[in-house]
């Protein structure tokens, strides 16, 4: 596993000034919700296992070694099982309580908001998101965040509640043309599959960034 690089001034907030109002949460999401949870192994990882595995019987073959990022980790059990199939994988979270309690088990997460991460344009190869989006202030914010640390032809995997749950989603996605439209507002990405996952309830997206020449900053339509 790699020594993840990162800097605090990397994130998209530092290119858009607008988004940096947005970003503050803490009190209506993280205390409220996360941070109130008991510090325990939540059986989610078997789902994104399952998704894991249905990506790759079905969209898109995952090569060993590549970098994988799981944004929303909580315990870290999907990274930690990530490694041990081969991947450089490492998650990351916004609850400090968690992260804690993860990095208490020896697995690999970080502390950081999905909305403003400070790692390098273009590092990793595959991002993944298990009912995130809808946790976000703003899911816009955060496509953005993760477009931006992924690498070119890198893959974006993200799973979403439809239409959402507003008792506990300080942003939630309203219906998949909801989210569709935001998806439009992105140049730099090919939709490889997008449809309700399983039980109809969800909807499961897997996009790949455009291979461009200028990978300096992002592009809009």
């Amino acid at each position: 596993m790699q020594n993840w690089k990162t800097d605090s001034k990397l994130h998209s907030c530092n290119r858009d000034s607008n988004l940096k109002k947005k970003l503050d949460y803490h009190k209506t999401y993280v205390k409220e919700f996360l941070d109130s949870d008991p510090l325990q192994d939540w059986p989610s990882f078997e789902r994104c296992k399952g998704l894991w595995k249905f990506c790759e019987d079905n969209i898109v073959e995952f090569k060993k070694g590549i970098r994988v990022l799981d944004c929303g980790t909580k315990d870290g059990q999907f990274p930690e099982w990530l490694v041990s199939q081969g991947y450089d994988a490492l998650g990351i979270d916004v609850s400090k309580k968690y992260v804690e309690y993860a990095e208490s088990k020896g697995r690999p997460v970080m502390y950081t908001n999905v909305c403003k991460m400070h790692f390098y344009d273009d590092i990793f190869n595959v991002v993944f998101s298990h009912h995130i989006l809808g946790l976000t202030p703003d899911y816009n914010v955060a496509l953005r965040e993760m477009f931006r640390v992924i690498s070119r032809n890198g893959i974006l995997i993200t799973l979403n509640d439809c239409p959402g749950n507003p008792k506990k989603h300080y942003h939630y996605i309203r219906s998949v043309d909801d989210l569709r439209e935001s998806l439009n507002k992105i140049s730099m990405c090919n939709i490889l599959y997008f449809d309700y996952y399983k039980n109809d309830k969800e909807f499961l997206i897997v996009l790949q960034k455009d291979d461009y020449e200028d990978n300096c900053d992002i592009r809009y339509a």
